[in-house]
């Protein structure tokens, strides 16, 4: 905290009100025909820009529109209580602060929410001309997202969210965000995408999934802090054009991203999708016990064309779901696609499915002295690979001798 107030004093500031009203309606453009306004409000200490746009819209490629269905998302975030609700229960919120880090000395100069309220989508931003001020914007901010009952973040679990609540604490504030329902996109996003894409940063994912190229004006999120100190030591708001279009396109971006995943999980056999991220949903729908839709899932995504380490982690879950529900032959003939691969853990389903389930001793056997050999040429560590051996060794051993058994058992009858 010592080293911000020392940046503070730096640029003259005391503990008065520095701020100067910027003039005008800011923010007007044009996009296929569409007009987007962006209005000012502003009490003595707090700025409020206001940038409203009716519905539905594209952003980028995806349809933004009033209805929405949280479905499998209330089940994913662990709130049932969800799925009655609607977009309008909803708040996107996204901030911009004094550093890149958090930390009691880093704060939140801009706050931006978007809202779904009468027929159009809304993003509030709430700027904060003087740090001094810093309770009223926290107070308007906390009166603003007080009837939402659900606020939607991308990394918010880690930064904005937490920075916000360090913040309210510091000014000692009761801190009214705690009771309500964080969805944040980035835990969601690396479900759907990390198997495919090197990155699932929201810039990435504007790129990639959104396709949204985002105008010359825009300032980087690594300058945006130095451009607010700048404009504290210049007071020409000016600077802080391109720190609004960040903000507000990362809350549209949120909104769009909700929008593509939700309508994913409602149907996601329909929906054209990579075959790895097909795959990366199945894998959601297995992990939340939903195995019929999961099974569905890995078949259709299932090809050729995936990396190999990828192809036979997926045929491994599609056969677990298999060996659940008793498909054995279903299982056992996914095993084997995957053993073709060298996947020693196929080897080892098969060895043990062949032996307790099915009887087949033989089969057993042949699997087992497989994976023996296949574990010999792995490149794992040496104590790893005699671990392993040590194991299958054990498991040879005992098939040999309850083959011996049997076939000792025929001869004496």
């Amino acid at each position: 905290m010592a080293n911000l107030r020392e940046k503070l004093h730096s640029l003259g500031y005391k503990n008065e009100n520095l701020s100067q009203k910027p003039e005008g309606n800011i923010f007007i453009d044009k996009k296929d025909g569409q007009r987007e306004e962006s209005l000012i409000q502003s009490s003595s200490k707090v700025y409020t820009f206001v940038h409203s746009v009716p519905l539905p819209f594209f952003h980028g490629d995806v349809l933004i529109e009033p209805s929405f269905s949280f479905g499998i998302l209330s089940e994913w975030v662990k709130a049932p209580e969800i799925s009655t609700l609607d977009l309008h229960d909803v708040a996107f919120v996204d901030t911009e602060t004094s550093g890149l880090v958090g930390g009691t000395g880093t704060f939140a100069f801009m706050v931006g929410i978007g809202v779904h309220r009468e027929g159009q989508f809304q993003v509030y931003q709430f700027f904060l001309p003087d740090p001094v001020e810093e309770y009223r914007l926290l107070d308007e901010i906390l009166n603003f997202l007080e009837p939402y009952r659900v606020i939607v973040t991308f990394n918010g679990k880690s930064f904005d969210l937490p920075l916000l609540q360090t913040r309210v604490i510091l000014n000692r504030m009761e801190n009214r965000m705690g009771e309500k329902i964080h969805i944040d996109l980035l835990h969601l996003a690396r479900r759907f995408w990390k198997a495919r894409l090197e990155s699932c940063s929201l810039s990435e994912l504007e790129k990639q999934i959104l396709h949204i190229t985002r105008e010359q004006e825009e300032i980087p999120g690594y300058l945006i802090p130095e451009t607010y100190f700048n404009y504290l030591k210049l007071r020409d708001f000016s600077l802080l054009d391109g720190v609004f279009y960040h903000n507000r396109v990362d809350i549209l971006s949120l909104a769009a991203l909700l929008h593509f995943m939700g309508r994913v999980l409602s149907q996601p056999q329909e929906s054209p999708l990579h075959s790895i991220d097909l795959a990366s949903i199945a894998r959601l729908y297995h992990d939340l016990g939903h195995w019929e839709t999961a099974s569905e899932l890995y078949a259709q995504s299932i090809s050729e064309d995936m990396p190999p380490d990828f192809l036979v982690k997926t045929l491994l879950k599609h056969a677990e779901i298999h060996k659940k529900q008793g498909n054995i032959s279903e299982a056992i003939a996914l095993w084997k696609k995957a053993a073709d691969y060298g996947n020693l853990e196929a080897h080892l389903e098969l060895a043990k499915i062949y032996e307790h389930t099915l009887r087949q001793l033989d089969a057993a056997l042949e699997w087992a002295n497989r994976a023996f050999h296949l574990c010999s040429t792995l490149p794992v560590p040496t104590w790893k690979r005699k671990e392993w051996l040590h194991e299958i060794s054990h498991r040879i051993e005992r098939l040999e001798e309850k083959k011996r058994k049997e076939i000792h058992g025929s001869e004496t009858i």
